[in-house]
């Protein structure tokens, strides 16, 4: 039988990190996209010597769309079973990063819809292939506006969590629309 791979952005703590295990105790080899290599030390120390050995590590940092370009060689050799878009973060002062881009957008949104659009050529011919998506009810909160997209004008760091929050579930929705061979839930 084939190994199979999930592939996990935020999972070194939290819901990426239970969701890790898991997959790594229903035999799936888990390679974890994070940019703190010291957390997935400290996770790997809490795993069996057995399951350890099928888990790798990627250190990106979300934040940065040119530092995921510059690893996505490494990530297109991955045959893709699962994919969870899990990584998230909130800043509730306005913090851009190297692109001029805001941080929020980039981590919780931009980072996933970027790594699947360049990977789904990457999803195993199973026919059982998964993008997870994951979301929040703060979804319900967001004023969305495309004029004010990177809420520019009066930044508020909850508006822009919500709005990447309704992103993420719009993404859903085009990725089952646009990629056939792939079933795309969200959850929360």
């Amino acid at each position: 039988m084939k190994q199979q791979n999930c592939l996990i952005t935020g999972g070194t703590s939290g819901l990426g990190k239970e969701l890790a295990k898991i997959f790594i105790q229903n035999n799936y080899f888990v390679h974890i996209i994070g940019k703190n290599r010291e957390k997935f030390n400290l996770f790997i120390g809490e795993l069996t010597v057995e399951y350890a050995k099928r888990i790798f590590f990627y250190e990106i940092d979300l934040s940065e769309i040119k530092n995921i370009s510059k690893n996505i060689k490494e990530l297109e050799k991955i045959s893709i079973d699962v994919l969870i878009n899990n990584a998230g973060a909130i800043f509730l002062k306005k913090k851009l990063n190297s692109e001029n881009l805001e941080k929020t957008f980039v981590v919780n949104y931009l980072s996933h819809f970027y790594l699947t659009n360049k990977l789904i050529a990457n999803f195993s011919a199973s026919g059982k292939n998964i993008i997870v998506n994951i979301t929040s009810v703060a979804h319900y909160f967001s004023p969305l506006s495309l004029e004010n997209l990177y809420t520019n004008n009066k930044y508020n760091g909850w508006i822009a969590y919500f709005n990447t929050k309704l992103m993420n579930l719009l993404f859903t929705y085009k990725c089952n629309s646009n990629f056939r061979k792939v079933r795309s839930i969200a959850i929360n």
